[in-house]
C-alpha cells in the first residue's frame, strides 16, 4: 500500500474511483488543485483518494485546509486506509503551517464521521449553503 501525490496520468482511474464511490457520472478532471490530491495505491490500482485545498482568512491572517472527496473503493473498505489517508492529509497541513483543517461530510456517512471524530475533528455548529452558478 502506498499513498502518493496524484499524477496527470492517474486522471482516468481517479475519475472511475470517484464515480464509483459517489455514484456520479463525471467524464473529466479538468482543473488543477489549489492544494493537493492524494491517492491510495494497492497492487498498482488506485483504491482511494482525498483532496485538500489551502484557503486563507484575510482578516485573521491565517491559512487553513479544506478536505474534500475522501473516498475508498468499497471493495477495499475496512482495512484502515481512510485513517492512513487522513493522516497524510494532516502531515500536509502541518508541513504547510495550516491553522486548522475542516471538511464537510454527508450526514449519511456515519462510519466516516466516526473516523473523523476519532482523529480529533469536531462537529461545528454551522449550515452549509451552495448556489450553482451555471
Amino acid at each position: 500500500m502506498e499513498i502518493r501525490e496524484y499524477k496527470k496520468e492517474d486522471s482516468k482511474e481517479l475519475l472511475n474511483l470517484f464515480n464509483k464511490c459517489f455514484n456520479y457520472d463525471y467524464k473529466v478532471i479538468d482543473m488543477e488543485p489549489t492544494g493537493m490530491i492524494y491517492v491510495v495505491v494497492i497492487d498498482n490500482k488506485i483504491v482511494g483518494m482525498a483532496t485538500i485545498d489551502i484557503l486563507n482568512d484575510i482578516f485573521k491572517n491565517i491559512n487553513y485546509g479544506y478536505v474534500n472527496n475522501v473516498c475508498i473503493d468499497p471493495d477495499y473498505q475496512g482495512q484502515g486506509l481512510s485513517k492512513k489517508l487522513m493522516n497524510k492529509i494532516l502531515e500536509y497541513g502541518i508541513s504547510n503551517n495550516l491553522e486548522y483543517i475542516m471538511l464537510t461530510s454527508n450526514k449519511k456517512r456515519i462510519a466516516a464521521h466516526g473516523l473523523y471524530k476519532s482523529m480529533g475533528y469536531e462537529i461545528i455548529d454551522t449550515c452549509v449553503f451552495k448556489k450553482y452558478m451555471k
